[in-house]
């Protein structure tokens, strides 16, 4: 498998993290020798040990001189459709990362149709819009994009106490033990916007989460557009079936 130049070293890591994830390997478990890496690819030992340097900073490898090359941790952090609703704060933790954020901006906007359809309110109307960035590692894993009703009362929010998870921070500010959230699954080709923010090439698929938390009497609170780096994360579905 020949790799485009321009994009060389950045092709060959994201090969790595999928063949790792795909491999199902562990910590401990070896991974091809450069050699055996830059046949199988078509590329340099150089590209393959710039990448595999790359990885080792990262806490994914571990290098052992004259041994071999090892995986030191899973890359993936786990989004399970079967467990109870966790923030992806707590999943990165559970992975065995360091979890941080990045809160981007916070910002009164008009914004596209599809947020007034999600919110069941009136277009153009002004509403509140958070943008903010997960970190595993210091690594940009999740970008989340939320727009809130402009029924929600915005002065409850205090931004000093947000921690990156939403969800908390929607409960404690407008005391709300209790919420629920309808979510929609797909697959998109990441925009320029979204490459920049989670250090991706623009273009390249990844997996986009759309959800909307309501209060229990099922009033729109928030309409919340979720961007995941397929380097870091992916998603467990566990579904059960009785013959009939």
């Amino acid at each position: 498998m020949a790799i485009d130049t321009s994009t060389r070293l950045n092709r060959v890591k994201d090969y790595l993290l999928n063949y790792i994830s795909t491999s199902q390997l562990g910590r401990g478990d070896r991974l091809p020798s450069e050699a055996e890496m830059s046949k199988e690819l078509g590329v340099s030992r150089n590209t393959i040990r710039e990448a595999y340097i790359t990885l080792e900073a990262e806490g994914i490898i571990n290098r052992r001189h004259g041994v071999g090359t090892f995986v030191e941790r899973s890359p993936m952090i786990k989004e399970s459709l079967r467990d109870e609703l966790l923030g992806f704060p707590q999943r990165i933790k559970m992975a065995g990362y360091t979890s941080d954020f990045r809160l981007l901006s916070v910002q009164n906007v008009i914004a596209p149709p599809k947020v007034y359809d999600a919110l069941q309110v009136a277009p153009e109307q002004e509403v509140l819009r958070v943008e903010f960035l997960l970190l595993a590692n210091d690594l940009p894993t999740v970008f989340l994009i939320d727009h809130f009703s402009p029924e929600v009362d915005h002065s409850k929010f205090d931004w000093d106490q947000f921690d990156g998870t939403m969800l908390n921070f929607i409960s404690d500010s407008l005391e709300m033990p209790e919420l629920q959230m309808h979510s929609r699954i797909s697959a998109i080709n990441a925009s320029q916007e979204v490459a920049e923010q989670l250090q991706l090439e623009a273009g390249k698929p990844i997996i986009h989460i759309q959800s909307r938390v309501d209060s229990l009497d099922e009033r729109p609170l928030t309409y919340t557009m979720v961007y995941l780096n397929p380097n870091y994360i992916e998603i467990d579905i566990t579904r059960n079936f009785r013959h009939k």
